[in-house]
Parts: structure tokens; sequence; C-alpha cells
């Protein structure tokens, strides 16, 4: 399905209420599973369930309506459907990039003193899903350097979450380049993710573990 066609489809649902939360990979899977009801398992969903609009019944929708029903197909479609959903809430303006790796320095475009309202402008990169879920699916979903793990701490609810480290940031290189899933990215917790990025450049892995080794160093006011 051709984005044009995608919102086609958006624009022709009917519902009652959208109470989609903003998206991450938990629904990307539930989005896939009302997908594959429909068009897979030939499940019906009643009508009371598609009063809300939710990610695991638009998936649905979307399930009832594609002749094609590929992993990569519904991929695509939820990436674009993403897009669709930070697009409509202003407040979500820099969700698609809300990792520190993939946004320069924010520029502080015109300031209001009432209610310390301020309009951000930023530069917006690409990411490509298709390498995050490559990234996870070589080294797994807990944090490479501290080896936290979301949903062993936290259940279901957090299966699958984890940020993806750029070893060479996107905002530095400014322009479109290959990614390697398993040499470029490295699945991180929000932590260190944050420590990496204190310095800039950000911190190598090896620097990153230097910094964790229990025989770290002393510094000079130790």
């Amino acid at each position: 399905m051709t984005p044009s066609e995608i919102k086609q489809v958006i624009e022709g649902l009917e519902y009652e209420c959208d109470i989609r939360s903003p998206p991450n990979e938990i629904h990307r899977a539930r989005f896939c599973t009302g997908w594959e009801d429909a068009a897979i398992r030939n499940r019906s969903y009643s009508e009371p369930t598609l009063r809300c609009l939710t990610w695991q019944n638009l998936g649905y929708r979307f399930g009832t309506r594609s002749t094609t029903n590929t992993p990569a197909q519904m991929h695509a479609v939820f990436d674009a459907l993403v897009a669709l959903y930070v697009a409509s809430k202003p407040g979500l303006r820099g969700f698609l990039n809300m990792f520190p790796d993939e946004l320069g320095e924010p520029e502080e475009a015109e300031t209001f003193r009432e209610g310390a309202k301020r309009t951000i402008i930023v530069d917006v990169y690409e990411r490509d899903a298709t390498a995050r879920r490559r990234c996870i699916d070589h080294y797994g979903d807990e944090c490479f350097f501290c080896k936290f793990s979301f949903v062993a701490a936290y259940g279901e609810i957090a299966e699958g979450f984890i940020h993806v480290h750029h070893l060479r940031p996107l905002a530095e290189i400014g322009e479109e380049y290959e990614v390697d899933p398993v040499k470029d990215l490295r699945p991180v917790c929000p932590n260190c993710h944050a420590v990496l990025h204190l310095h800039k450049p950000a911190l190598s892995i090896e620097e990153m573990q230097a910094l964790m080794a229990d025989d770290k160093p002393q510094t000079a006011n130790s």
C-alpha cells in the first residue's frame, strides 16, 4: 500500500474515539496481531471492540483491506501510520527522533514568555525500523552495556522495549548512508544511552565499557 492509500483508509475509518497511545514496539506487535487476526486467522472483531480505535484493531482494519499479508507489508504500513499519528499531534514533534543519537542540538526559533511556551525547530533524521529490528534480533533486547532487561524488570508490558544506539550518530553524518544493524547499532537502556551522549562526540563502546569497569582509573581528585 502506498502512503496515499494508507491515508485514504485512515480518513475513511468510522469509530467513536481514538485511544491509541504513542506507539512503541509493543504496539507494533499488537498491530501485526490484529492484521493477522483478520487476514490469516479469519477472526472477526465485534462492534464494541471496533468502537474505539486501538493499534491492534487498526491492524485488524488494515488486514481486512490488504491483499498482501507479509510481515514486511505490515511493518511498512505501521511505520507510515506512526508518521501520520505523530504529524497529527504537535506535542510529539520530535517523537520519531526521540533518541539523542538521532538529534542535533535543537535550535530555539521563538520564545514566548507567557506560560514559558516556546517553539522548537529540530532537524529530522529518518530511522530504519527494519535495521532496528535486526539489531535487536542479533543482540537481544537487554542493554548491551549494563544488561538491564525491561521485560525482566516490568513484565510483559515492557516486552521488546529498548533504545537502539547508532555508533555513528545520524546527526553528525547529515546525509543518508547504509546502516549495518550488527556493526553500526547496539541495544541500550535509556540510562546508558544518556551517559553515552554526555560526551560530545558520544562515547565509543570501549570508552563506555572502561567507564563501567571495576578497575576504572582514579581521577586526580579521588
